[in-house]
């Protein structure tokens, strides 16, 4: 039955009208126009415009739009709205947007869609727009997110289950940068298990700038929750910044700029989550940035901008830190401002 009803609605701006009808969304002769848009491998998403609002639809689709042969549950999607809304009531409406359908057999979740005037982080920075005050929102919010669920009985039954984790970040991350260097495997082994074995709060999974919308001032707007588990607090600090540390490589001019707003996101995550133990906490982000910087180039999801010689440098940086154990972010920091 699930099958059949995915199969039947395959999401796109030209389905979305029918099926908000067949939903009882759209009532016959409203109108609703409706546009694709583009930037994941994961989903469909649909912008679509009516007498219900501005929403956003996503379908999670079962095979990935990789070169790979990369599947996953599609069932995510109501990971996703769980998220979505606890999200929602931790951090307030204008940084997560509000869940308006669910529908379990189609693999579907609607949301408000962002105020048009927001612009997407990733964008931003590859056009060389280092948004400080943004950066350290980001590294806020999430710090407040986590200090919300640590240790959270509530939140850890709530999203106990690690498939979508496994399939999405353990296996095409860890486990392809562990095929792909097997001289690595055992440093890269005790990454992964870092990730279950003390599991302590609720877990973005894809904490990244092209999953953050910025707008006037410092305002963010955080997306993309299918993700989301209960699991290690290490992975979405290290997941961001290894984001900057990508773009610093692929914008060298801009790379002091991007070590400043990393610098930013960092404290201000720190200072918000409350972790007692800071030197810990950023040993394990180092830790897990040396296998998502060798997971960005030689994973199931190679990062798209970056030219061939930069990917050689960036999978040097990322055998270094496994190798070196450095445990200092500024170690890291230098080694690609060097």
């Amino acid at each position: 039955m699930a099958d059949q009803a995915a199969s039947r609605w395959e999401l796109s701006a030209a389905t979305v009208p029918g099926y908000l009808r067949a939903r009882g969304v759209l009532r016959p002769g409203e109108p609703c126009s409706a546009c694709d848009l583009s930037g994941g491998v994961s989903s469909a998403v649909v912008r679509a415009e009516g007498p219900f609002g501005r929403w956003v639809l996503k379908q999670a689709l079962p095979r990935l739009r990789v070169a790979a042969d990369w599947r996953a549950d599609p069932a995510r999607s109501e990971t996703e709205a769980r998220a979505l809304r606890l999200a929602g009531e931790v951090l307030g409406a204008e940084v997560v947007p509000a869940v308006r359908l669910l529908d379990r057999e189609a693999h579907v979740v609607a949301m408000d869609a962002a105020p048009p005037q927001m612009q997407n982080l990733k964008a931003l920075l590859l056009r060389g727009v280092v948004p400080r005050e943004a950066l350290a929102r980001a590294g806020a919010l999430l710090g407040r997110l986590q200090a919300a669920t640590r240790d959270d009985p509530a939140a850890a039954a709530a999203f106990a289950d690690l498939t979508a984790f496994r399939q999405l970040r353990l296996d095409a991350y860890h486990g392809e940068v562990a095929r792909r260097h097997p001289h690595l495997a055992t440093l890269v082994a005790r990454q992964a298990e870092a990730l279950t074995a003390r599991r302590v709060c609720l877990v973005h999974g894809d904490w990244s700038p092209k999953n953050l919308l910025v707008g006037f001032g410092d305002r963010v707007l955080a997306l993309d929750f299918e993700v989301a588990h209960h699991g290690a607090r290490a992975f979405d600090p290290a997941f961001f910044l290894n984001h900057l540390l990508l773009k610093a490589v692929h914008l060298p001019g801009q790379a002091a700029r991007l070590a400043d707003g990393a610098a930013a996101f960092w404290d201000a995550y720190v200072s918000t989550s409350g972790w007692g133990d800071p030197e810990a906490l950023e040993t394990e982000v180092v830790g897990q940035l040396g296998v998502l910087l060798l997971a960005r180039v030689d994973g199931k999801s190679p990062v798209e901008y970056l030219t061939e010689p930069e990917r050689d440098r960036v999978r040097a940086l990322g055998q270094r830190v496994l190798r070196a154990g450095l445990g200092d972010l500024g170690a890291v920091w230098e080694s690609v401002l060097g």
